[in-house]
């Protein structure tokens, strides 16, 4: 009887030690998953009420345990993952409310990911600076980096966090119309590093808009010289340049505005009856665009004397000498004490010389501008008043 008992205890503790040593294996041990998300999975124990999953990263060597009642585990239930990243993971069962030993450490290694813009916006055009461009979107990514360089410049060098995969051009300071530009995406890694960029796209901006007078002034005659002629509006522009042109006088003047009024009083010495051509270009974020669509303008015949807008400040401007060798002088009559703005500009309409001056050194003020020989044209600006002056210098 003694020999019976003997060989049940035996028995039985042979049973619960083979239970509580049963050992379970991660079947993707020594391979790259395919996605982040991959699920790991532990071969099956019959009978396991459990199954124990400890992950240690071995760049930072933090280890996190997790109990599940399948044997189905994914990376992304941690409470921190990271890409392009080498886990260890061990696997233990709990049998009859007994946790058996963890399986040898078993090596995962998570995807290094790359993203672009995606192919319907590569390489692309854009209609506006505000168009959205669009990443391929990388499930779990924290945030991605577009790094935006110039193609015409590779000194222009930017750099655009988002926490989506969509970013605008108009993110950039001072981004360059008609231009194009080489837009790399990198992923933020759940670490706050950033993976790898992916393969460029060239991305080119929009062309600079363009204005010119409203179709009912243009080729027009209008009533007065003060008549206001109107360009078409462009939503940014900071200045409107208006050019008037008679290649037959050899004449060539513009003015720039804030606002997309003109009228021709603002330009010195034109022929009454004569027909002049008109151009309008605009300035957005300190860039003159291309001219428009070229009109023309008449000057009206008119008898007595014409009036001049009560909100004109400028009443007389003389030049003198012209041309000039070294320096010319101006005198101003105006009916305010605002400040005297002077501008010279090369006939490429380049901003070649700039000064200002207080309204009580309006008489015979000289200028001095170090330029070359050529044709210039003088703009003066004081308050709500532009006169135009073409100046020639020897």
């Amino acid at each position: 009887m003694k020999t019976i008992l003997s060989f049940f205890f035996v028995f039985i503790t042979t049973i619960g030690t083979s239970q509580t040593d049963t050992v379970t294996q991660i079947q993707q041990c020594g391979t790259t998953l395919s996605a982040i998300n991959q699920s790991i999975v532990a071969d099956i124990v019959p009978n396991a009420e459990l199954y124990r999953f400890r992950v240690t990263n071995t760049s930072t060597n933090v280890t996190e345990t997790l109990d599940f009642m399948l044997r189905v585990f994914r990376l992304t239930q941690l409470t921190i993952y990271e890409y392009d990243t080498v886990y260890t993971v061990e696997v233990a069962v709990r049998l009859n409310g007994v946790w058996n030993s963890f399986s040898e450490p078993c090596f995962i290694t998570t995807p290094l990911i790359f993203t672009k813009i995606q192919d319907s916006q590569c390489p692309t055009t854009l209609s506006t600076f505000d168009e959205i461009v669009y990443a391929n979107l990388v499930p779990f990514a924290k945030g991605y980096r577009f790094r935006v360089t110039n193609i015409l410049n590779p000194l222009d060098v930017q750099i655009i966090d988002r926490l989506l995969r969509e970013f605008r051009m108009s993110f950039l300071i001072n981004p360059v119309y008609n231009n194009p530009y080489s837009v790399e995406v990198a992923v933020k890694n759940n670490d706050g590093t950033y993976l790898p960029y992916g393969e460029g796209c060239i991305v080119t901006t929009p062309f600079f808009p363009t204005t010119e007078v409203q179709l009912a002034q243009c080729d027009y005659t209008p009533m007065s010289k003060s008549e206001l002629i109107y360009a078409n509006p462009i939503v940014g522009a900071t200045i409107y340049r208006l050019k008037l042109e008679n290649a037959s006088h050899n004449y060539f003047a513009f003015v720039d505005r804030a606002i997309r009024t003109f009228h021709l009083n603002m330009f010195p010495n034109l022929i009454m009856g004569e027909t002049y051509t008109v151009k309008v270009a605009v300035m957005i974020n300190g860039e003159l665009g291309p001219y428009g669509k070229a009109c023309t303008i008449t000057v009206p015949i008119v008898t007595g004397r014409e009036g001049v807008e009560q909100n004109e400040s400028i009443k007389a401007v003389v030049f003198y000498p012209n041309p000039f060798s070294d320096s010319f002088n101006f005198s101003l009559k105006s009916n305010t004490q605002d400040i005297i703005y002077l501008s010279i500009y090369d006939v490429a309409g380049r901003m070649v010389y700039q000064n200002e001056y207080p309204s009580s050194q309006s008489s015979n003020v000289e200028v001095n501008p170090l330029v070359s020989s050529g044709i210039y044209s003088v703009i003066l600006r004081q308050s709500d008043s532009i006169y135009t002056f073409r100046i020639v210098k020897n």
